[in-house]
C-alpha cells in the first residue's frame, strides 16, 4: 500500500471519500495526510464528548411582563436579563453559522441535552424571553425553559390572551467565559423552530473557545468570523424601589431572595442619562440582581435600593442588568 493510501489505524476508507481527500490536498497544496489531518481535526473540535449527565426538563416556571408601550409586533427586539454579561464594560461578538436553520421541538431539545454534557456549559445560569406582541415571558434555567416555550396554553393562560401571535425566543447560556445566544421563532402548530440568528459573545477574561466548539457541535454549526468589540452602557443609580415579586434560591439552612421585580423606574433612568434603546420592547417590570441574598421570610422587613445599571443593545436584544441591595428597615 502507497503512503498516500495509509492511515492509522489500518482502516478502510471508502474510494469516494478519499478522491474527495486527495482533491482537497490538491487544491490546499499540502499532503494526504494533512488533508486528513485538518478535516479530523476540526470535525474532533466541533464534537462533543459527554463528560456528565445532560439536564433534565424540569416544571413550567416563568414571569410575564407587559410592555410599557405597545409598538407593532416585528419592530421590537425583547429585552433579556443575564446578570453576567454586565459585569463587563465590554464584549466582542462572534458571529455562527449554522447550516441547519430548523429543528423539531423534540430535535432542539435533544441537541439542548448534549451540549450540555459538555464541561463548562452551565445550564442552570441559562435565561430566556419568550416574546410576542403584549407581552413576554422570562426565566432562568434550560430545565425550566424547555416547558416553558413548549407549553403555550399555560403561557397564555397567565396572560390572559385568547389569540396566537408569532413569538420569538431569546436563549443565553454560558459556556465558560462565553455566552452562547440562540434566537429562534417556535412553530407550536407544527412543533418546529426556525433559528433566526446564532452568536457567541466573549467577554474580555475568555481564554479560548475549546468548550464553546464543541457545543456548537451539538447544534451542528460552527464559529464563522469575529466581529468588532460591543461597548456596554453603564450608568450609577440610587433610588429605594419596591418589590412586585422575588424570585428565591435554595441555600444552606433554607431559602433566600435573591432577585427581586420591580417597576421600571423611568425616572431614575432619565436621571442617570440611561433609556432603553427606542426598538427595545421596554416591560412595564425590570429585574433587580441582589448583591447579597436575603431570608426569604424576611424580604418584608426590608428596603430595597438599585445602584446600578448595564445595558448591551444588540441587533437581535437588548440585555438589561441591574444590581442593587437591600437593607433592613
Amino acid at each position: 500500500m502507497s503512503e498516500d493510501n495509509k492511515i492509522r489505524p489500518n482502516l478502510q476508507i471508502p474510494e469516494k471519500l478519499h478522491a474527495e481527500m486527495k482533491r482537497l490536498a490538491e487544491i490546499k497544496q499540502v499532503s494526504i495526510g494533512e488533508a486528513y489531518t485538518q478535516v479530523v481535526r476540526k470535525g474532533i473540535d466541533y464534537t462533543v464528548f459527554p463528560e456528565h449527565e445532560p439536564f433534565e426538563p424540569g416544571s413550567f416556571d416563568c414571569i410575564f411582563l407587559r410592555p410599557r408601550v405597545r409598538h407593532q409586533i416585528g419592530y421590537e427586539k425583547p429585552v433579556i436579563f443575564h446578570p453576567k454579561i454586565g459585569f463587563s464594560d465590554e464584549i466582542t461578538a462572534v458571529r455562527l453559522s449554522y447550516p441547519r436553520p430548523s429543528f423539531s421541538f423534540q430535535e432542539f431539545v435533544k441537541s439542548l441535552q448534549l451540549a450540555s454534557q459538555q464541561p463548562g456549559f452551565e445550564a442552570d445560569e441559562a435565561t430566556f424571553t419568550i416574546a410576542r406582541e403584549g407581552g413576554m415571558w422570562i426565566g432562568q434555567g434550560l430545565d425550566t425553559f424547555v416547558p416553558t416555550f413548549s407549553n403555550q396554553v399555560e403561557r397564555y393562560d397567565q396572560a390572559d390572551f385568547d389569540q396566537q401571535r408569532t413569538e420569538e425566543f431569546v436563549l443565553i447560556v454560558p459556556v465558560d467565559a462565553e455566552y452562547l445566544m440562540i434566537k429562534a421563532r417556535p412553530d407550536h402548530k407544527h412543533e418546529e423552530i426556525a433559528i433566526k440568528s446564532m452568536r457567541s459573545y466573549r467577554s474580555t477574561n475568555s481564554t479560548g473557545d475549546e468548550s464553546l466548539r464543541s457545543v456548537l457541535g451539538a447544534f451542528k454549526a460552527e464559529l464563522e468570523t469575529y466581529e468588532q468589540t460591543r461597548d456596554i452602557t453603564t450608568a450609577r443609580l440610587a433610588g429605594e424601589v419596591d418589590p412586585i415579586d422575588y424570585f428565591f434560591e435554595e441555600g444552606q439552612g433554607g431559602e433566600y431572595v435573591d432577585k427581586i421585580l420591580i417597576e421600571t423606574p423611568a425616572e431614575l433612568f432619565r436621571k442617570s442619562g440611561v433609556e432603553l434603546p427606542h426598538s427595545t420592547y421596554a416591560p412595564q417590570s425590570v429585574i433587580v440582581d441582589l448583591n447579597h441574598q436575603m431570608v426569604a421570610e424576611d424580604r418584608s422587613e426590608a428596603k430595597y435600593r438599585v445602584s446600578k445599571i448595564s445595558i448591551l443593545d444588540e441587533n437581535n436584544f437588548t440585555n438589561v442588568w441591574i444590581e442593587g441591595d437591600w437593607e433592613s428597615k
